[in-house]
Order: C-alpha cells, then structure tokens, then sequence
C-alpha cells in the first residue's frame, strides 16, 4: 500500500469515528498530519473541508436539518470511498 492509500485509509478510519462518536474534534486533529487539508487528492480535501465546516442545526447561524443531512451523508459516501480505495479519486500522481 502506497503512502498515499495509508493516508486515505488513516483519514477514513479517523473520519469513521469521529462520526460515530467514538473520538473528539480535538483527537481527530491530532491524529492526522498537519496540510492534509491542503491535499490535492479531491476526497481528502471535501472530506476535510466537510467535517470542519460541518454546519450546526439551527439557530441564528445554523442550517436546516435537511441541509445538515446532506452533509452527513456525504461524509459517509466519501469515507466509505476513501476505506474502499477507489481509484476514481480526482488524485494524480506526478
């Protein structure tokens, strides 16, 4: 498995239990190296970019609960993307 898959697959299995509630924010940050926001494997960034701004439900600045599904459910798609190794990922090697 390639540095890359590893670092797919560590994002995934972290994203996997920050979702189900297994670990904190905060422990999902630690876990993973620093710019792996920055990456330019398209999963990983939306993936990323979802979970951090991942929108609250309601309120003042919140967002509908059907907006906030969508985005939890493209989580999901994109973990279960990232665990399978597709290679249709938008990632290319140089």
């Amino acid at each position: 498995m390639s540095g890359h898959e590893q670092l797919r697959m560590l994002l995934a299995n972290q994203a996997e239990k920050l979702m189900k509630g297994e670990i904190s924010f905060e422990d999902f940050q630690i876990s993973l190296p620093c710019g792996i926001e920055n990456s330019e494997d398209g999963d990983i960034s939306e993936l990323m970019d979802l979970i951090v701004h991942e929108p609250a439900v309601g309120g003042v600045f919140g967002t509908s609960k059907e907006t906030s599904e969508k985005c939890r459910k493209r989580i999901w798609t994109l973990i279960e993307k990232l665990l399978s190794l597709e290679s249709g990922s938008s990632y290319r090697m140089s």
